[in-house]
């Protein structure tokens, strides 16, 4: 669980148990809480949920990886934000949009704090990405994909591989 301070302890210690050092990681996770509306109607629990998951997620992964990275000789961490951390959306998810802009943010200040020490800290901010949480969103918005795929330039809405490709390369030296 990325909200638990105790769970991304454990699995930073136990990846050091078996591989010795930590290089590379990736904070990727979805919180799937369906609720679509507008900000003055966005329910608490799913605004709790929301910036638990993406937002104090990704702070307590940094915060452990980065500990780790300083132990060594550094290493590269990279954050999931999205295309709305940088623009923005009226699509009804105030909690997703808010949360992946302070993700930019924190991976910003962490850039900045700890690149002279060897670690390096970007962040990915994909459009829509065919995942689980876009089945999610589908199944709540049957139009969501004919309303949002003409918006992408390639025509169709990205693989999930892709995202995966641009997290390798980014990790690479």
């Amino acid at each position: 669980d990325v909200t638990k301070r105790d769970d991304v302890q454990n699995v930073i210690k136990q990846l050091i148990a078996v591989y010795g050092r930590l290089d590379y990681a990736f904070n990727n996770a979805a919180a799937l809480t369906g609720h679509r509306s507008k900000l003055h109607e966005y329910d608490e629990d799913d605004w709790d949920q929301t910036i638990d998951v993406l937002l104090k997620g990704v702070w307590l992964g940094m915060k452990y990886q980065i500990r780790q990275m300083l132990e060594q000789d550094g290493g590269a961490i990279v954050n999931t934000s999205s295309i709305v951390g940088l623009v923005g959306s009226k699509n009804g998810s105030c909690a997703y949009v808010a949360a992946k802009h302070g993700v930019l943010g924190l991976t910003k200040t962490a850039a900045l704090e700890y690149g002279q020490q060897g670690i390096r800290i970007n962040a990915v901010c994909p459009a829509q990405i065919h995942t689980p949480r876009m089945d999610h969103i589908i199944h709540v918005d049957p139009e969501f994909l004919e309303r949002e795929t003409p918006k992408h330039p390639i025509g169709r809405i990205g693989d999930p591989l892709e995202v995966a490709e641009a997290v390798v390369w980014l990790c690479s030296d």
